[in-house]
C-alpha cells in the first residue's frame, strides 16, 4: 500500500483544495500573477465545480470566487491537466457570471469588469522549447504588444520543467509546484525534502496525501480515476501512433504521386527525343 496518493488525481486534488479553503488561498496567492495589494483574503467556489459529472473524471476543474483585502471581487478558473494533447480542447471558458463590485458584496452580479484568472497545471511539456516551468499569457494588439486588455490572465505550469532554486531558498510558489511534481504513490518518506516537511502550509497538504486520510469509498473513486488516467494516456499514445503511420502513409502516396509525374516527364521526353532521332535518320539516307 501506497503511504501517499498523487494530488495531482481528482480525489486528492479537491480535498486538498476544496475542503480546505486556507490550502487554496495559499496556492492561489502564491502561483497567481497578483497585484501586491491584491492579496486573497476569502473566497467562494463554484458549486457545479466542486464535484466531477463523471466519476471517471481525469483532469480536475474548480472556479473560485475571490475576494481580496480591499474588497475587491474577481474569478479564478482552475485546471489541473496530465497531457498537453487535452490543453486545447478547455482552455478556459472563463464564466458568463461576475460579482459585485461593492465592498463586501458577495452577491452574484452579471459584469464584464470582473477580472479573471486563469491557472492551468500541466503534468506534461507543452513545447520540447521550453525550459522554464512558468509562462504568463494576457491579451495583446497584434501589431502593438504593449497594448494590453486587462482583465484575462492566464498562467501555465509545466510541472516536468520545475527544479528547486539551487541556492535553497525556496518562496512559498516553489515549495507548491515542488509538492505537486514530487509526492505520488512512489514516494519515500526520507525522500519528501525538509523544506516541504517544516512548512506548516505544506505539511497539512502531505497529511492530506496520506493513504489513512482516505475512506474505502475515497480511495475507490481515487482508483478509478488512476485507471481512466491510464487508460486515457493509452488513448492518445495510440492515437498519436496512428496519426503517424498514417502521415508516414500520406508522405509515401504524395512521393510515389511526384515520382509518377517525374517519370511521365522523363517517358515523355524520351518518346520526343526517339521522334526527333528518327526524322534525322530518314533526312540522312536521302
Amino acid at each position: 500500500m501506497p503511504t501517499y496518493l498523487d494530488p495531482k488525481n481528482d480525489v486528492p486534488f479537491k480535498k486538498i483544495f476544496v475542503e480546505h479553503k486556507d490550502l487554496m488561498m495559499s496556492f492561489l496567492n502564491s502561483l497567481l500573477p497578483l497585484p501586491d495589494d491584491c492579496e486573497i483574503i476569502d473566497l467562494e467556489y463554484e458549486p457545479a465545480e466542486i464535484l466531477p459529472e463523471n466519476p471517471m473524471s481525469k483532469d480536475s476543474f474548480v472556479d473560485v470566487k475571490c475576494f481580496d483585502e480591499k474588497g475587491r471581487h474577481f474569478i479564478v478558473e482552475m485546471q489541473m491537466y496530465w497531457k498537453k494533447e487535452l490543453l486545447p480542447k478547455q482552455i478556459f471558458g472563463y464564466r458568463e457570471w461576475g460579482i459585485g463590485s461593492g465592498e463586501n458584496d458577495h452577491t452574484p452580479h452579471p459584469t464584464p469588469y470582473t477580472p479573471n484568472y486563469g491557472l492551468a497545471i500541466l503534468n506534461d511539456v507543452m513545447n520540447k522549447s521550453h525550459t522554464h516551468y512558468y509562462h504568463r499569457y494576457r491579451m495583446t494588439e497584434e501589431t502593438h504588444s504593449e497594448e494590453k486588455i486587462n482583465g484575462i490572465d492566464i498562467t501555465l505550469i509545466e510541472l516536468p520543467l520545475f527544479e528547486p532554486p539551487l541556492n535553497g531558498h525556496q518562496k512559498m510558489k516553489d515549495l507548491w509546484i515542488e509538492f505537486l511534481k514530487e509526492i505520488g504513490e512512489q514516494t519515500k518518506e526520507e525522500k519528501i525534502s525538509q523544506s516541504l516537511k517544516e512548512n506548516k502550509i505544506i505539511s497539512k497538504a502531505l497529511d492530506l496525501c496520506r493513504e489513512y486520510a482516505y475512506t474505502e469509498e475515497e480511495r475507490a473513486a481515487y482508483d478509478k480515476v488512476h485507471e481512466g488516467i491510464i487508460f486515457r494516456a493509452m488513448e492518445l499514445s495510440e492515437s498519436r501512433a496512428e496519426g503517424e503511420l498514417a502521415g508516414e502513409a500520406r508522405g509515401e502516396a504524395r512521393a510515389r504521386q511526384k515520382l509518377d509525374i517525374v517519370i511521365a516527364e522523363k517517358d515523355k521526353t524520351l518518346a520526343e527525343q526517339a521522334k526527333e532521332i528518327a526524322e534525322l535518320r530518314r533526312l540522312l539516307k536521302k
